[in-house]
């Protein structure tokens, strides 16, 4: 059976792709970033794998794969969600892990007072986004998304499981309260202050925290 990683549920399918292939050793998982499914070696020809072919970077608020230079996001499930750029084949092999970089003191790009004075062109016009889309989120009415069958997605960060409310209790969700750490190569948590430089590792880091799960929200509809 075939997964797809691609997006904000991760995490879960992580855990499910390993209890499946403990359960089938003939299934394989695909290593390429933006693919992720199991697979079996006779099933793979040219052309069944959509993949980046580059790493994921964090700078700051913004996230971006190396390949897609032009595709930056403020939103993690939005880069989450950044269609892959590449077809080929599945591979089994592990990326190379990213190490953490010397520690040095770069010299300012630019001088000033203000945040705003140190930002790139590309940097200002991201920061101009996200605020404007928070901006806009804030005069917007939500609800929470729950379906006709009383389900609904958990937003808490490294949870996101599907979960009925009706059965949510204190005790129903693992996850990190955050925030998101994104500096440079280094990823992680600041609840817990666990952090790494490996994509794989930060996805896998262990949770924190033990609550209720908290439904995504949706925009209200409107009634016109």
């Amino acid at each position: 059976m075939l997964r797809s990683l691609v997006g904000s549920e991760m995490c879960i399918r992580d855990r499910e792709i390993e209890a499946a292939e403990a359960e089938d050793p003939s299934l394989l998982k695909c290593y390429r970033y933006g693919c992720g499914v199991l697979y079996r070696e006779e099933d793979n020809v040219e052309g069944c794998c959509r993949y980046h072919e580059g790493q994921p970077v964090f700078h700051d608020c913004t996230k971006w794969w190396s390949c897609c230079k032009n595709k930056k996001h403020t939103d993690w499930d939005e880069f989450m969600q950044e269609p892959p750029c590449c077809v080929g084949m599945h591979t089994n092999v592990k990326p190379k892990k990213i190490e953490a970089p010397q520690e040095a003191i770069p010299e300012p790009l630019y001088k000033g007072e203000k945040p705003e004075d140190f930002e790139t062109p590309d940097e200002k016009e991201l920061r101009e986004e996200a605020e404007a889309k928070a901006a806009e989120d804030a005069a917007t009415e939500w609800e929470p998304d729950i379906g006709p069958d009383h389900t609904a997605t958990c937003a808490n960060l490294a949870c996101q499981q599907k979960f009925n409310v009706l059965d949510n209790h204190d005790a129903a969700c693992q996850h990190h309260p955050g925030p998101l750490i994104f500096h440079d190569c280094k990823k992680g948590y600041q609840c817990c202050n666990r952090t790494t430089y490996d994509f794989d590792d930060f996805m896998k880091l262990p949770t924190c925290a033990i609550g209720p799960h908290v439904p995504k929200m949706r925009k209200v509809q409107s009634q016109e």
